[in-house]
């Protein structure tokens, strides 16, 4: 895996880290979680120098979508396709109707390191 450096973001807030008032960065396997993040949050379309990036949340199979399966599929090759990502450990989707919001909470290993990740997408 090659060495990235990355602006840090807060994963609470979805701000700019800083640190001692100056901006903080993420490198090495914090890097690739941070990574991992994003990807999980992108909607397909979203990026417009590469519209095929993204997840498909608003196509009617992914959020309310009755296909669990296929969602589970899809978040799971968006992970394991993030450079640095070794293996999932585990996975779970938690559907909210009342809000429409996917949880996602996923145990990956990074440089044989495990890290836990829960978004609320």
């Amino acid at each position: 895996m090659a060495g990235y450096i990355d602006i840090g973001i807060n994963s609470i807030t979805n701000d700019i880290l800083s640190k001692n008032g100056l901006v903080g960065f993420v490198d090495l396997n914090d890097e690739v979680v941070q990574r991992v993040r994003t990807r999980l949050r992108r909607v397909l379309g979203e990026w417009f120098l590469q519209i095929t990036a993204g997840l498909p949340y608003f196509n009617g199979e992914m959020l309310g979508g009755k296909n669990k399966q296929y969602v589970m599929l899809v978040i799971k090759a968006e992970i394991l396709n993030t450079d640095g990502v070794q293996d999932i450990k585990s996975i779970s989707l938690e559907y909210n109707s009342e809000t429409r919001k996917i949880t996602i909470t996923a145990d990956i290993t990074v440089n044989a390191t495990s890290y836990s990740i829960t978004e609320d997408i």
